[in-house]
């Protein structure tokens, strides 16, 4: 039996896996030890704070959350395009909500079909016009859900 401490523990799992020993491995856990998690150190990526940040599709469920993942990661400037048009109040709402996570956001909105190239453009040159930092991401989360009732009814008329 051999004895290791907490702190060991990458020593202890590499010299099980070898099976190069016989005899029984024990971490000895203390109040004076601690383990660390290797992975627990990574850094948490930073956006630029002077730039723009493009979320097509933004006033979705999904849209919201990377918004807010924008926010919460450094952004401060957030362009939503959406095919329906923001109400100020409803973006006075949403960026409300962001500066929770963020005093300096700027929600801005364009109204936008991605799925139209003239209205696409258009939309690139509203966001030229308003003078806004260079854009360093543009984020795709428009979605659309169709369901057939029709199949489904078909198999089995229980839900």
């Amino acid at each position: 039996m051999v004895k290791f401490s907490l702190e060991s523990i990458r020593n202890v799992v590499n010299l099980n896996q070898s099976k190069k020993t016989p005899e029984k491995l024990i971490l000895e856990v203390t109040e004076s030890n601690q383990a660390t998690n290797p992975s627990a150190h990574h850094a948490v990526a930073q956006l630029h704070a002077n730039a723009t940040y493009v979320v097509a599709g933004g006033l979705g469920d999904l849209g919201q959350k990377i918004c807010y993942l924008l926010a919460s990661r450094g952004a401060k400037y957030i362009v939503i395009l959406s095919r329906r048009s923001l109400g100020t109040t409803e973006r006075q709402e949403l960026q409300d909500k962001l500066r929770l996570v963020s005093a300096e956001i700027n929600v801005y909105s364009i109204a936008c079909d991605i799925s139209r190239r003239p209205v696409v453009q258009e939309a690139v040159s509203s966001l030229e016009n308003m003078r806004l930092p260079p854009v360093k991401g543009v984020i795709q989360s428009a979605t659309v859900l169709r369901v057939s009732l029709s199949r489904i009814s078909k198999t089995s008329h229980k839900f």
